[in-house]
């Protein structure tokens, strides 16, 4: 797509794959068009299948950080109708308290980070009857608060 930001990936391949103008031992380019918070996820694998490593990448990131406290958000249903919300920084098993607002929709929750001092969340945002919208949330515990805006539906994803 023109004028858009593009991340490229290189990758260097053992053997070489005419068909797809790769050969052996020459990196070669992966294009990661996606919008923010959406997940990548790789294989690489040794031609005898014998040696794996597998990993995933965000790389357009959906972050912010407050005091020792570090808020990303993950696309886990296209669209932003489904995001996964994760605080990490805060102590072990500290209480944590959810507030989400989307459109006339609100609701509060509360958690606990673990013993690594991280707290998740699965959040679904869309509102029934509407294409798009904001889902506007804010995590407090002792450590930290820290909130965000996210869109969601019809339009919300941009790629990058």
């Amino acid at each position: 797509m023109p004028g858009m930001k593009r991340k490229y990936t290189k990758i260097v391949n053992a053997t070489a794959d005419p068909a797809h103008n790769i050969v052996a031992g020459e990196p070669f380019m992966i294009n990661l068009l996606a919008p923010k918070g959406q997940p990548f996820q790789f294989a690489v694998v040794s031609a005898d299948e014998r040696s794996r490593a597998f990993t995933r990448i965000i790389p357009f990131p959906i972050e912010a950080e407050t005091g020792p406290c570090h808020l990303s958000v993950v696309e886990i249903i296209p669209a932003y109708a489904g995001i996964l919300i994760t605080l990490s920084g805060l102590q072990s098993n500290e209480a944590v308290v959810l507030k989400c607002n989307c459109g006339n929709k609100g609701y509060e929750t509360k958690g606990t980070a673990d013993e690594k001092g991280i707290f998740k969340a699965a959040v679904q945002t869309g509102v029934k009857g509407k294409q798009s919208g904001k889902l506007e949330f804010e995590l407090k515990a002792q450590s930290c608060k820290v909130g965000m805006q996210i869109p969601w539906g019809k339009g919300a994803e941009k790629f990058q």
